[in-house]
């Protein structure tokens, strides 16, 4: 018997404990939809919205990190060129810079999506430069859209 099919068999065993689903599907389902402000539920909004804060402030609050990603986004688009989040993220884990309050700067790969949003807010000239997919963070994103006018 092959991996794949043993792998199989696990699959579709938990497909069937989990109703129909297997975890993968729901958590692409999740980030395929279009989900707007009036249908999350307020729970979930103020957990997505404490997660964003959370972002902003370690990445964005710190003087040093906020030039290195907002200076690069401003200058991209002035050149017209298109840049990637997750490629500057990779400089940062292989090179291990220091905060402004001399601490290594660590990068999680859910943030990256955020951290994209966030770059788009700020500097909203770098917009046509930057791919951004949906995301379960969108309906905190348009809320704050909302919020400025």
């Amino acid at each position: 018997m092959t991996d794949e099919i043993r792998n199989m068999g696990r699959r579709e065993r938990r497909k069937e404990k989990e109703g129909g689903r297997t975890t993968g599907e729901g958590t692409a389902k999740c980030a395929d939809e279009k989900v707007n402000v009036a249908e999350c539920n307020s729970s979930r909004f103020e957990e997505l919205s404490r997660r964003v804060a959370e972002v902003e402030r370690r990445y964005l609050g710190d003087s040093r990190l906020a030039a290195y990603f907002l200076d690069h986004a401003r200058a991209c688009a002035a050149a017209g060129r298109r840049f990637s989040l997750y490629e500057r993220c990779q400089w940062l884990r292989w090179y291990r810079p220091s905060d402004s309050k001399g601490r290594d700067v660590t990068v999680n790969n859910s943030d990256i999506s955020i951290l994209s949003r966030l770059i788009v807010e700020r500097v909203p000239e770098s917009e046509p430069y930057v791919e951004v997919r949906r995301s379960i963070y969108d309906p905190v994103f348009e809320a704050r859209r909302a919020s400025r006018g």
